[in-house]
């Protein structure tokens, strides 16, 4: 890849997550979180999916589907980033749980300071054949940069939301369209710089994301009904298990590596779920409409 655009992207791809953070943090309402802290069932369940079950599950799935170890390593990556405003924006169409599905993306925030750099760690062991071990202040290096790109602008958003909300009501109309405008455009600088391997990359990623989307789908719809969680919570469940933050995921993949290989599953991530998202809008609404 031409060293102007890598750096272009290095550069852009953050400012764009901070973006969208800023944007999550002026649309959360405190209040809408009280019920979810006093009966934390739901919350304790997703975070535990999310967390824990699901790159358990993904390492599996990766054991049996043949895959470049980079783009292996970039799967692992965007399992290691779940929620975030897509999976809270398709809960919303969904008729979901709207608040459980934005506390999950921020108690995520948290949690993934300590869970992503040891899944980072592994993957880069396990498939690449590297002999490296979780280095401590590594590991910390990461965690920082993660809580930074996360909650310092979700912060922000929220208190904004607070002191501003006439300036937090502008940022929910025009920071969504202008981020995902600038996500669309970086993504497909990268996918320009990747012609030559990027058919192979389309259907071995696709292969494994599609396995693990569904897998997570029947997990997840089987835990829900297993601890009897109301359909509004079993949807927020379901959606943000199953749908990763793919623009977190791809700020980290172009950080940690020099090799645009490593970013490609999460530029493929929302081509790929895209119809997945769209059966599940048209299932969830016919079971909404039957109630």
């Amino acid at each position: 890849m031409d060293v102007l655009n890598f750096t272009f992207l290095k550069i852009l791809a953050p400012t764009i997550l901070a973006l969208i953070m800023v944007n999550m943090g002026a649309s959360v309402r405190l209040s809408h979180f009280k019920d979810l802290f006093v009966t934390p069932k739901a919350l304790c369940l997703g975070l535990t999916l999310q967390i824990l079950i699901l790159p358990l599950i993904t390492l599996l799935i990766l054991t049996f589907i043949p895959i470049n170890p980079m783009l292996a390593v970039g799967i692992m990556i965007l399992v290691a980033c779940p929620g975030g405003p897509g999976a809270n924006a398709l809960a919303y169409v969904c008729d979901g749980d709207t608040a459980l599905s934005v506390a999950l993306s921020i108690m995520c925030s948290f949690a993934i300071g300590i869970s992503l750099p040891i899944i980072v760690k592994f993957s880069m062991s396990h498939f690449l054949n590297s002999n490296s071990y979780i280095d401590i202040s590594e590991a910390f290096a990461l965690s920082i940069q993660v809580l930074i790109l996360m909650l310092i602008p979700l912060s922000l958003g929220m208190v904004i939301k607070k002191f501003m909300p006439k300036v937090a009501t502008v940022l929910e109309f025009y920071a969504k369209p202008v981020s995902m405008g600038l996500l669309v455009l970086l993504i497909i600088i990268l996918l320009m710089n990747l012609q030559g391997s990027l058919l192979t990359s389309l259907f071995s990623t696709a292969a494994v994301v599609l396995t693990l989307c569904f897998s997570a789908l029947i997990i997840s719809q089987l835990v829900s009904s297993n601890f009897e969680l109301p359909i509004k919570q079993a949807r927020s469940i379901i959606i943000g298990v199953s749908f990763q933050n793919a623009a977190l995921a791809f700020t980290i993949s172009l950080h940690l590596s020099d090799n645009p290989m490593l970013a490609v599953p999460a530029a493929l991530y929302t081509p790929i779920t895209l119809p997945l998202s769209i059966l599940l809008i048209y299932l969830f609404k016919r079971q909404s409409a039957a109630c």
